[in-house]
């Protein structure tokens, strides 16, 4: 028999900032963690929940295809530890070796064992690697009722804009343990809780943001006005009540001569910046 129970997927759990919210949201959690100090920290903390089998952990780390990957532990900010190897992460390193498989192996896997059918909220926080996620869920028709993801690369936009999720709702990250600090909630009990934010945890999802949620006519002008980076689009299957659409605000991008040619010569910066990271970590390999 197929069980109605939520579950929710946590890919990038870091050291469980975001679980006790989960942990309310869904009989059932499956935290993904790469590095292998937070998931023993999170093994620890979350002991009584995986004891009573409503929180799973999974020391792996999630790309295309099962195998074996090189991963790098940030040592300063283990917020910023990557499969990919960046500019960020510079020389302040430590690289080891961790096992790999697709996040569409590990959602079948739990909804096989657990007989769930329905996905209420799948979290994605993967340092660079979001897109590729979202790239392997959405090829596997996996459509949670929520889904979330940091958008630093446009080939996210995209996939959405061609997904079935038909309401958006924008979150800053410098948002989250600042302006969205406490909450009510209805947990999976249909009960009234409050929960509380801190700095770096992904914050609410859904109906739990604060505010209407807009259409995804605009998801385009959101971008275009705020840009990339340290920021999610939360997405919904359900027709809400939506907000005014966002209108792409064109001065945004007029600058003269002068600005355009310094934007240039910054990013012509960063990119042999990053050409000459690439080959030191060739070398080093």
């Amino acid at each position: 028999m197929i069980s109605k129970k939520k579950i929710i997927f946590d890919f990038g759990s870091n050291n469980g900032q975001n679980l006790d919210y989960f942990l309310k949201k869904a009989e059932f959690v499956v935290a993904v963690e790469a590095n292998t100090v937070l998931t023993e920290k999170i093994k620890k903390n979350f002991s009584n929940y995986i004891d009573t089998n409503r929180l799973f952990i999974e020391n792996i780390a999630l790309a295309e295809k099962d195998g074996f990957q090189n991963f790098y532990i940030n040592k300063e900010n283990n917020l910023l530890s990557s499969l990919q190897y960046s500019r960020m992460i510079k020389n302040n390193y430590q690289k080891t070796t961790v096992k790999c498989t697709s996040p569409s192996n590990i959602i079948n896997k739990y909804l096989n064992k657990l007989l769930i059918q329905d996905i209420e909220y799948i979290k994605i926080d993967l340092e660079g690697c979001d897109h590729i996620i979202l790239d392997d869920l959405f090829k596997n028709n996996i459509f949670p009722n929520f889904i979330s993801t940091e958008v630093h690369n446009p080939k996210i936009i995209s996939l959405i804009l061609n997904s079935p999720y038909k309401s958006f709702k924008f979150l800053e990250g410098s948002q989250i343990g600042k302006e969205i600090k406490i909450i009510k909630l209805i947990n999976f009990k249909n009960e009234i809780e409050e929960i509380h934010f801190t700095e770096h945890a992904s914050g609410p999802y859904g109906d739990d943001i604060p505010g209407k949620y807009f259409n995804k006519d605009s998801i385009l002008p959101y971008f275009l006005n705020n840009g990339l980076g340290w920021k999610d689009i939360c997405c919904s299957l359900k027709v809400a009540e939506y907000n005014e659409e966002i209108i792409y605000n064109q001065s945004v991008h007029i600058s003269g001569f002068k600005d355009l040619l310094k934007k240039t010569l910054t990013a012509f910066k960063k990119a042999l910046k990053t050409k000459i990271d690439s080959i030191i970590k060739k070398f080093y390999n």
